[in-house]
């Protein structure tokens, strides 16, 4: 009983000292080596004889308590005592715990932060009461080309009356207005709204009241207002008298009626003043976008056929302003989510998907590891009657440990990268302003922690509580498991190279296609040019007269500034967001089209010498001074409309009317380059431009000024030129074309970004993979290296069958990866721009440089497989 006491005592202290199991493990071999030789006596073979001396060890640990399995408390305490024990086997090896949380925080951390923006943008319901209700109506004129256009008021008030679908619509358009508070005068961007816009979207003013219905007739002079929170905060520091009084819109006073609510936003709009349409307007006035809310259990299909009858109806009744115009529409959340953005989330859904996959298979690589270099503990406390359930349980406890700790830093970088993505404000997340870390996100983050114990600590604990105890309890003995691991390594490090292949080869597309995008001739010079908003106070320039001699006077004293080459205006400045305004079109003397759709053409107005400013090439005249509203109307048209509308011969002189500018016949006089306006990745459109001294007051002006060096140095000139002709003409949204370019290229470069951050992630998590997997070979192999260089083999010898090994290992991975990209690449064909899902360049560039990658990984480990001593081959022999 002495040594059975002894034995006891130093297995209680395992939780205390490791070092006790050296003791332990040399009395349980001398044990069984006695035990097997008395079987040997009595005639028991000596397999046998070994498996019953193995099983009497285990026998003594369970009849008297020595099972790693402590007795005594309930599961509870059962669990915490091995959450302890896993706290301090991971504290005793702080650099595993170091690259396995690191690891598992940054797969963590990025499908958190993707589930984030997932949350926000697809989940997260809209803040609209019974949203599902909502839809936004347009309308629509095939025959003009015309899939989208602005709705005219006639024809709303027919749809409103004669609908049976509908619980109620409602009406609205934007529109810019100056605000004059304290002397300061600002442009604010606004809508004006039918008094029942807010109810039907549901929305209650938080201070006042909503509009009137009487403040909403036509021909109405009631000035009220609505104020939206943010620009109640901000520029009446929220004061909660604000109700009732008078502001100074438009050189117009008007009265403050309420306050909306900080969850309501509405296309940026800050003011909103009631429609109160001018009676006047015909039926060909469009400019209203509709909403409306259907009956409860009316389908959106229903209601949109409704509505195409009611127009059909409009149509034959007011033939000549209603001809050929139709309805068109989609509910509320595919206008503010567009199936575009939500397919481009999926992308990245998938491509942090596989990060966490990629990062799970690294884990379990080092926990493979480290199960190998922790079997004859295991093997001891096994022989002591600890069963496999309980060794699973207690190393599934320290992955659990990992997870936690890599699942709390996870989320505390998916806290910075949602705020990194707010400041990058990309356009792929129309719901910006509503990405924030709730439950939801938290209770992701808690679950994908959870879930990574399956992913990479199950398994390798499957693995290490299977060990060969008679193999593992001889001294000098090796696992004979160690091969099957090695298989189990090879086949995680294959996996990890395949999953980066194919990201890789995603960002390589991408990136590719970012490339083409920076390369696109956009048609003019948009290198030192500055941008800048005019609004004309309307009251004070009510005619084209009066606003062209203001404009007139601001270009004449512009180009004198020192460092101004020169100055125009233009109604529409490329790159700004914003398309030309479009039109019919009627050639005299050209035949209809067979399918009876009417040519249509954009149209921008712009001022005498706006080509040269930004460098467009024209081909016949520009505008100047014989060009006035009491002479023949004339334009410049682009080539695309000349190529489109004139294929066979010259459009210089000929005749076109432009139906939407008063149904006048302009002359052309110019053909000019084509202008990709909205972007390098949007095509160049038939475009007319006319001149801005025959319609000034009818549009928003923006100035545009060519520099000879910086542009932004010429922002406070232009401002006191424009202050000494009129102080009260606010200037706003000033910009660079430079910058607008950058910005158009917002949503590409972001998906470029992401997408190859995630990349660069597996790239790195692949490589370090690889290396441990071959220093760990290299490490188990010692001894046969050695005696493979006492045989005569010679160092390179054994340094190409290192790199041999892995370059096996990467090559397979990245055959699989390549096989996987070809099927998964045609989900990115959407965010492609004149590059082939199956571009062959990305398809050789992203296997070439994971494969030197890995090179590297396998050179350090190859090389010190070169140096090891041969004597150590034969000493451990």
């Amino acid at each position: 009983m002495e040594w059975f006491n002894i034995l006891r005592a130093r297995l209680r202290a395992l939780f205390r000292r490791e070092s006790v199991l050296q003791d332990i493990e040399e009395e349980l071999r001398v044990h069984v080596e006695m035990e097997t030789e008395t079987n040997i006596g009595r005639g028991t073979p000596p397999d046998e004889a070994r498996a019953a001396a193995l099983k009497s060890v285990g026998d003594l640990g369970r009849h008297t308590e020595l099972s790693y399995d402590i007795r005594g408390g309930g599961w509870l305490e059962t669990l915490w005592q091995d959450l302890r024990y896993g706290a301090r086997m991971l504290t005793k090896s702080p650099g595993f715990t170091l690259v396995a949380v690191l690891t598992l925080a940054l797969g963590i951390g990025a499908n958190t932060a993707i589930f984030t923006v997932v949350n926000a943008v697809i989940l997260r319901q809209l803040p609209f009461p019974n949203a599902d209700r909502l839809v936004r109506l347009r309308e629509s004129n095939p025959e003009r080309g015309w899939s989208t256009f602005s709705v005219s008021h006639s024809n709303f008030l027919d749809w409103r009356t004669r609908n049976q679908t509908f619980e109620a619509l409602a009406a609205t358009s934007g529109d810019n207005f100056n605000l004059s508070v304290g002397g300061e005068v600002e442009v604010i961007r606004g809508a004006i709204i039918t008094a029942d816009f807010l109810t039907v979207l549901g929305i209650a003013p938080v201070l006042g009241r909503n509009f009137l219905p009487e403040e909403d007739r036509p021909g109405g002079n009631v000035r009220v207002a609505l104020l939206s929170h943010g620009l109640w905060q901000r520029r009446f520091g929220g004061d909660r008298g604000v109700v009732g009084k008078t502001l100074t819109i438009n050189d117009t006073p008007f009265t403050v009626v309420g306050v909306l609510p900080k969850s309501f936003t509405w296309e940026s709009s800050e003011l909103f003043a009631p429609l109160a349409p001018d009676p006047a307007a015909g039926r060909g006035d469009h400019r209203l976008t509709v909403i409306g809310r259907l009956k409860p259990g009316v389908a959106w299909e229903r209601a949109l056929a409704d509505l195409k009858t009611i127009a059909q109806q409009l149509a034959q009744q007011f033939p000549e302003s209603n001809k050929g115009w139709s309805v068109t529409g989609q509910k509320f959340y595919d206008w503010i989510v567009p199936e575009q953005n939500r397919r481009s989330l999926l992308v990245f859904v998938g491509a942090v998907i596989f990060v966490l996959l990629i990062a799970c298979s690294n884990v379990a690589n080092l926990l493979l590891a480290r199960a190998s270099a922790r079997q004859k503990e295991i093997a001891i406390r096994m022989a002591l009657g600890a069963g496999r359930l309980r060794i699973i349980r207690q190393l599934l406890s320290e992955s659990l440990l990992l997870s936690l700790i890599a699942g709390g830093l996870g989320a505390l970088m998916a806290m910075w990268t949602v705020e990194a993505l707010k400041m990058m404000n990309p356009a792929t997340l129309p719901r910006l302003n509503e990405l924030s870390v709730d439950g939801r996100v938290l209770a992701f983050g808690l679950s994908i922690s959870l879930l990574t114990v399956a992913l990479f600590g199950l398994f390798p604990a499957l693995q290490a509580s299977r060990p060969d105890l008679n193999e593992t309890l001889k001294e000098g003995g090796r696992s004979g498991g160690a091969s099957g691991r090695q298989r189990v390594r090879g086949v995680l490090v294959i996996t990890e190279v395949a999953l980066s292949v194919a990201l890789l080869i995603g960002a390589g597309l991408l990136l590719r296609s970012f490339s083409k995008l920076q390369n696109v001739k956009l048609g003019f010079e948009p290198e030192n040019l500055l941008t800048m908003r005019i609004s004309l106070p309307r009251n004070r320039y009510q005619g084209d007269q009066e606003a062209w001699a203001f404009y007139a006077r601001l270009l004449r004293e512009t180009k004198t500034l020192p460092g101004v080459q020169d100055a125009a205006l233009t109604s529409a400045v490329p790159l700004a967001g914003t398309g030309n305004a479009s039109s019919a079109v009627e050639i005299p003397g050209k035949a209809a089209a067979p399918d009876g759709s009417q040519p249509s053409a954009g149209w921008r107005v712009v001022s005498p010498g706006y080509l040269r400013t930004l460098g467009i090439p024209l081909r016949g005249r520009d505008f100047d001074e014989r060009d006035t509203a009491k002479s023949q109307p004339v334009t410049i048209i682009s080539e695309e409309m000349a190529r489109r509308y004139w294929p066979s011969e010259d459009p210089l002189g000929k005749p076109v009317t432009l139906r939407s500018l008063g149904d006048k016949t302009y002359t052309i006089i110019g053909v000019a380059s084509d202008v990709l306006s909205l972007g390098p990745d949007a095509e160049a459109g038939p475009t007319a431009y006319v001149s801005t001294a025959v319609m000034a007051r009818a549009i928003q002006s923006r100035l545009v000024v060519r520099t000879r060096a910086e542009p932004e140095a010429q922002t406070s000139a232009v401002r006191a030129v424009l202050r000494s002709i009129d102080a009260n003409v606010p200037v706003y949204d000033i910009q660079t074309i430079e910058q607008l370019l950058y910005d158009s290229l917002g949503s590409r470069r972001f998906n470029t970004f992401l997408l190859g951050s995630f990349a660069g992630a597996a790239l790195l998590l692949a490589s370090v993979g690889l290396f441990g997997v071959m220093a760990y070979l290299v490490s188990q192999r010692t001894h046969e290296i050695g005696i493979r260089l006492a045989l005569g083999a010679r160092p390179r010898d054994v340094f190409q069958l290192v790199i041999g090994r892995g370059m096996i290992l990467a090559s397979t991975g990245a055959a699989l990866g390549l096989t996987a990209a070809f099927g998964l690449s045609r989900y990115l064909e959407t965010l492609l721009f004149q590059i082939k899902p199956t571009d062959a360049l990305a398809f050789t560039v992203a296997p070439a440089l994971l494969l030197g990658v890995a090179l590297l990984a396998c050179f350090v480990p190859a090389r010190r497989a070169m140096k090891v001593d041969p004597l150590v081959g034969l000493r451990g022999e």
